[in-house]
């Protein structure tokens, strides 16, 4: 059986009669003007200080010179780049490719 309550508009399926769930009502009502007791707010517990840890290799910067750190072994004769400096490569590459593709449909 399907009932609406009149109090809360919501719809539930149940044996019991409607009354009950308006004793549901009830009973919070009762609970919510009761006195209760202040209670004290719980204060946070301080979060964990991060364990920071650079892993990787230590190394200069083929561009800019900077010291970095990277996740690899820096090969001998091969350039290693910093993340700003790698960027600029990376977007470097691609408009090198976009232009490829570009010229090649043309």
């Amino acid at each position: 059986m399907k009932n609406q309550c009149y109090i809360c508009q919501q719809i539930f399926e149940t044996k019991e009669k409607l009354f009950t769930h308006l004793d549901v009502h009830a009973r919070l009502k009762s609970q919510k003007s009761a006195p209760q007791e202040p209670t004290t707010p719980k204060t946070p517990e301080p979060l964990p200080e991060p364990k920071i840890k650079q892993k990787g290799n230590p190394a200069v910067c083929s561009d800019c010179g900077a010291d970095t750190v990277v996740p690899f072994k820096p090969k001998e004769g091969r350039p290693v780049y910093c993340k700003e400096c790698l960027m600029l490569h990376r977007t470097e590459k691609l408009k090198n490719l976009a232009n490829e593709i570009s010229v090649d449909n043309n």
